[in-house]
């Protein structure tokens, strides 16, 4: 069960990485990802879910002997994998998309000292 869980939650470290990246890199961003703060967020999250998965799958190695290893294991391992690389596929093309699209007229968000 290690190995399911660590690759569940390395899977979901690449998958937030990717949405983070296409939310940070859009020409019209949302107002959101303007503060540094949720940036800092966003990142230590990601970095926590990929911590835990290498350490899951650092204790599976470790246990390996002694842990049992079941086809279901082996199942639940290959249609995650396979799973995030359909949505990796996904995602990447959003990306071009949205690298591609022009961006939206400046607009003042807020009056005062070093806003746009």
């Amino acid at each position: 069960m290690m190995l399911v869980l660590g690759i569940l939650l390395l899977a979901l470290s690449a998958l937030a990485f990717l949405w983070a990246f296409s939310i940070y890199h859009r020409p019209d961003r949302p107002s959101w990802t303007r503060r540094e703060d949720n940036g800092a967020f966003v990142t230590l999250g990601i970095m926590l879910l990929g911590a835990m998965g290498l350490g899951f799958l650092l204790k599976f190695g470790i246990e390996f002997q002694t842990q049992a290893f079941t086809l279901v294991d082996a199942a639940l391992s290959a249609a995650i994998v396979a799973g995030t690389v359909v949505l990796i596929r996904r995602l990447r093309s959003v990306i071009r998309q949205n690298r591609l699209a022009p961006a939206s007229a400046p607009r003042v968000v807020a009056r005062g000292r070093g806003t746009v």
